[in-house]
């Protein structure tokens, strides 16, 4: 498989972005992790999104897309 190069992981991280605070918004999360997609609010989001949101229908794709943008910053050569 071909490595992604900068621009892509950036186009991927916006689409990734956009995603996610779409189905951020059916769901109980403070509004400044959710307006900043920055590493520590990722983090935030991987450990508690399922605290108060573990009945939301949209859980499993939501906590998806924060696993692969943490993998995106993690994995910059990827």
């Amino acid at each position: 498989m071909k490595a992604m190069t900068e621009h892509e992981r950036t186009v991927l991280r916006k689409q990734l972005g956009r995603e996610l605070r779409e189905l951020l918004l059916g769901m109980e999360v403070p509004p400044f992790r959710r307006e900043q997609l920055n590493p520590q609010n990722l983090e935030w989001m991987r450990r508690n999104l399922a605290i108060n949101n573990g009945d939301n229908p949209k859980l499993e794709e939501a906590m998806g897309i924060v696993k692969k943008l943490i993998n995106l910053g993690k994995n910059p050569a990827s």
